[in-house]
């Protein structure tokens, strides 16, 4: 009897931690097809964006809140890559969105720069030029 028990008791542990690995492994598959489709897209929308951001969202939630404490050193690895993948795709498409910014302000900038010259140059001429 205490033999059956016992044998039961460590088939009951095996078994949970078979769970928490399928668990895991879900968890990374669901996070790593995220990351896929993020890399997908070419051009990344505003509405698309704000999709893909709320589940990035909810998903590290639920690594914090669930995951972390269950993983083993090579699915935190995995996380990580996958964390980084993403990230570096977002930065990509805000880096983007401030390029366009800069050039805007940088014409701007050199409208601004030849208005004020051509007043300047008109001054000048104005002040030296006898008609």
């Amino acid at each position: 009897m205490k033999k059956l028990i016992m044998i039961t008791g460590l088939l009951l542990m095996c078994l949970s931690g078979r769970a928490q690995t399928n668990g895991t492994e879900e968890f990374l598959d669901r996070y790593q097809a995220l990351v896929v489709m993020v890399e997908s897209e070419e051009v990344i929308s505003d509405e698309e964006y704000k999709v893909f951001s709320a589940k990035f969202e909810e998903l590290t939630g639920e690594y914090h809140d669930t995951y972390k404490a269950l993983m083993t050193d090579d699915q935190i690895s995995k996380y990580t890559e996958l964390r980084t993948r993403y990230q570096k795709k977002v930065l990509d498409r805000t880096a983007g969105k401030v390029g366009e910014k800069i050039d805007s302000v940088g014409q701007n900038v050199i409208k601004g720069v030849k208005k004020t010259g051509s007043k300047v140059s008109g001054f000048l001429k104005g002040i030296f030029n006898k008609k």
